[in-house]
């Protein structure tokens, strides 16, 4: 009689004691709340200044997408001359997973784009601008190669005004597999973009070795590149994705905007000569094809900015480390006719952003032990 009281003490207060735990744990979850809750497969960030007049259209442009398994963070900026945190807010909810983010700092694009990542939970994270326009199979598609074990996945893309979805039609496509050094090669190249829009990044590789975006503009060249050298493997797929809307007031169609554009790509490609010195493989690949880079970067600024640069110690001095063993003809021209160069980088410019341009034609599926 006596051990059949103890036994049903004994049950009585290990229920209590089961009942108070879960009480106690329940102040700080929801078990019915955590129960329903599924990480996504991707975490689609959309950072939202000055945009509300393209909320509307890029929340029917998620709800179409053929892909489904994905969150949306809108991180919607207070200091906005419109109303892009109560365009957020109307239209968020036709999204069956999605929040908003207020950015309350002047940490701009980077910070946006920051502030999104730490509050996602996907494996994977896609950085979407608000004013374009991505095909509705863009997630399908890019998540396809990234199941092939990709770190980065990376699409085409079309240059135009017209805000319209991509129609590409049944074109030669393939997908270029490739290592990080050659993947940074045909970056430095301009055969691969480096804006993080057309980029799929696996969500682990970034966490795990703390990539992060710099405050400011220009900042997915310092966040892609970084990212390249930690991944091994990267694929771009030829056929475009995704079409980058040009539009008048955007940061780099802005010519109130040309002098910091042009400053902020050169000093991206500076600080990341300095990053990759303790990695020689890659420091190898970088140095040379950068500073070529930072040559024609400067051609986004005015006539007065450039100039200020090109006879600049700084510009002489990185001229002289990167290019002058053996010296480059381009930086050649560059030091000896610098307004030629100018007046020929800004006709070139004319040509390479033309509506309706492809950033990489397809026959890039050639590639010698590239291609799939």
């Amino acid at each position: 009689m006596i051990r059949s009281v103890e036994r049903t003490y004994q049950q009585y207060y290990s229920m209590i004691t089961c009942y108070n735990i879960r009480r106690y744990i329940s102040k700080i979850y929801d078990f019915n709340t955590v129960a329903a809750v599924k990480t996504p497969e991707v975490s689609v960030i959309v950072p939202v200044r000055n945009g509300s007049e393209y909320v509307h259209r890029i929340v029917d442009i998620l709800a179409g997408q053929t892909y489904s398994d994905f969150e949306v963070i809108f991180v919607a900026c207070t200091e906005s001359a419109d109303d892009s945190v109560g365009a957020v807010e109307l239209n968020m909810g036709r999204l069956s997973d999605s929040r908003i983010v207020l950015q309350e700092d002047a940490g701009g694009l980077g910070g946006a784009k920051n502030l999104g990542m730490d509050n996602a939970r996907g494996h994977s994270l896609w950085f979407l601008d608000v004013d374009d326009v991505p095909s509705p199979t863009f997630l399908s598609e890019m998540m396809s190669m990234k199941a092939q074990g990709a770190d980065i996945v990376i699409c085409n893309f079309i240059y135009t005004r017209r805000p319209e979805p991509v129609r590409t039609g049944d074109g030669d496509y393939s997908a270029i597999e490739m290592d990080r050094l050659a993947a940074m090669r045909l970056r430095l190249k301009g055969r691969i973009p480096v804006t993080s829009w057309s980029m799929l990044y696996d969500a682990g590789m970034v966490l795990n070795h703390g990539i992060r975006f710099p405050r400011g503009i220009a900042e997915d060249i310092w966040f892609t590149c970084v990212a390249i050298s930690c991944s091994s493997k990267i694929c771009y797929l030829t056929k475009p994705l995704y079409a980058y809307i040009q539009n008048p007031g955007s940061i780099c169609n802005d010519r109130d905007m040309n002098d910091e554009r042009g400053a902020s790509e050169i000093r991206r490609y500076d600080d990341l000569e300095v990053f990759f010195l303790d990695d020689a493989e890659m420091s190898r690949v970088f140095d040379r094809g950068s500073a070529l880079v930072r040559l024609r970067s400067s051609g986004h600024m005015s006539y007065v900015g450039f100039m200020g640069y090109a006879k600049g110690r700084e510009c002489r001095e990185m001229i002289r480390r990167n290019l002058s063993s053996p010296l480059s003809p381009e930086a050649l021209a560059y030091l000896c006719f610098p307004r030629l160069y100018y007046a020929a980088i800004r006709t070139f410019f004319l040509y390479y952003y033309r509506e309706g341009r492809i950033y990489t034609r397809p026959e890039m599926r050639r590639m010698n032990g590239w291609t799939r």
